[in-house]
C-alpha cells in the first residue's frame, strides 16, 4: 500500500511538471493587468518578445503557428506574447501601434521592434542576438520613459471614461442621475489624471537626482 501511494505521488509529481513546461512553451496572450504585473516584477535580464495582432488580420493569423514554434524554441530564454490589439487600446496606444502584427522584443527595459522577415529562424535570431544591433527606442518616448508612461496614464484614464459614457447612455438611469454622475466623473477623471501626471513628474525627477548622487 505504501509503494502504491508513493507511486501514484511519482504520477502526480510527473504530471505537473509536465503541465508546466507545457505552459511555459504557449504563446502566452496578455492583456493590460498581465503586461503590468509582467512589467513590474521583470527583471533587467528577462526578455519579451510581444506581437500586438488583430483576430481579423490575415497576416497576424500566419504569424500565430510561427510564435507557436518560437515560445518552444525560445522555452526558458524569452517569454513569447500576443496581444489583442483592439481589446487593449491602451496598450496599443503606448507602443503606438499603427498596424498589425507589430513585433517589439523588451530587453533590459529596452524596446527594440521587429521589422524584419516574420520566418522562425529570423525570429529567433533576433531574438538571440540580432537585436543588438537595432537602435532601441529612445527611453524618454519609450514604454518605460517618462513621456511613454503619461501616455499611458492619460490613454487608461481615457478608454475608462469611455467605459463610462458608455454606461451612462444607457438606458439603466434616468436622465438627472445621467447628468449629476456625468459631471461628478468628469471631475473625478480630471482629478485623478493631475495626479497621476504629478506622481510619475515626481518619480523621474527623484530617480534624475539619485542618479546624479
Amino acid at each position: 500500500m505504501y509503494g502504491l501511494s508513493r507511486s501514484w505521488i511519482r504520477v502526480c509529481i510527473g504530471f505537473l511538471l509536465a503541465l508546466s513546461t507545457s505552459y511555459a512553451s504557449e504563446v502566452q496572450r496578455w492583456d493590460f493587468a498581465t503586461y503590468k504585473s509582467h512589467m513590474d516584477n521583470a527583471s533587467s535580464s528577462d526578455r519579451f518578445l510581444i506581437a500586438f495582432t488583430a483576430t481579423w488580420c490575415g497576416h497576424c493569423k500566419r504569424l500565430k503557428p510561427t510564435f507557436r514554434s518560437l515560445a518552444k524554441t525560445l522555452e526558458g530564454k524569452v517569454t513569447v506574447v500576443d496581444i489583442e490589439a483592439p481589446d487593449e487600446k491602451a496598450l496599443a496606444s503606448l507602443f503606438n501601434i499603427e498596424g498589425f502584427p507589430q513585433i517589439f522584443l523588451i530587453t533590459d527595459w529596452e524596446v527594440r521592434e521587429y521589422e524584419g522577415s516574420r520566418s522562425h529562424d529570423d525570429l529567433t535570431r533576433f531574438c538571440e542576438e540580432g537585436y543588438k544591433d537595432v537602435e532601441p527606442m529612445p527611453f524618454i518616448w519609450s514604454p518605460f520613459g517618462p513621456i511613454g508612461k503619461i501616455h499611458f496614464a492619460m490613454t487608461s484614464i481615457g478608454d475608462q471614461m469611455l467605459k463610462f459614457q458608455q454606461w451612462i447612455l444607457g438606458d439603466t438611469l434616468g436622465f438627472g442621475t445621467k447628468i449629476f454622475i456625468g459631471l461628478f466623473a468628469v471631475f473625478l477623471f480630471s482629478a485623478i489624471g493631475i495626479f497621476v501626471v504629478g506622481a510619475i513628474v515626481m518619480a523621474e525627477e527623484r530617480r534624475g537626482a539619485n542618479k546624479r548622487d
